[in-house]
């Protein structure tokens, strides 16, 4: 996506990440002390059905890892499922970022988990499968290295 040019960005490309799994634990951790949870919260927990269908959240109250490092991070709901995704940006590409929301909320499907179609082509054709990962190590990994640290020694009985 073009857009204009960020710092440490030279060919003017906008960045987006987009996580399925929300594993921060920054709202959670906020509003524990209020409401007296003692197991451990995600955000997505909590965020899970709050959102409307095509709604997106910003908490900037919070300060975190990633904002001290310029991420910036919303909390999105592009499809029937009530499960959140997290959205993140660099904060210099912020402003100019968020315009794409509705293109992906768009190329959302509806009755999906919530993540644009694209990124689920690109990671079924790039995903690294648990079989090519073991012909990798035992292709151009020594047994006796593979023995000593990837096989349990349960299996040696």
């Amino acid at each position: 996506m073009a857009g204009s040019k960020g710092k440490g960005n030279k060919k003017g490309k906008i960045l987006i990440g987009v996580a399925e799994e929300v594993k921060t634990k920054d709202i959670a951790e906020k509003i524990r002390e209020r409401l007296s949870f003692s197991s451990v919260v995600y955000d997505r927990e909590v965020l899970f059905g709050l959102l409307n269908e095509g709604e997106v959240l910003e908490i900037t109250e919070i300060k975190t890892e990633k904002t001290q490092k310029g991420i910036k991070t919303l909390y999105g709901r592009f499809s029937k499922d009530p499960q959140v995704i997290g959205l993140d940006f660099l904060e210099e590409q912020f402003e100019e970022a968020v315009k794409y929301l509705d293109l992906l909320y768009t190329l959302t499907p509806r009755d999906g988990r919530g993540i644009p179609l694209w990124l689920d082509i690109v990671d079924k054709d790039v995903k690294v499968t648990d079989d090519m990962v073991k012909a990798l190590v035992e292709t151009y990994i020594d047994r006796d290295i593979r023995e000593r640290f990837f096989n349990p020694k349960r299996n040696k009985r």
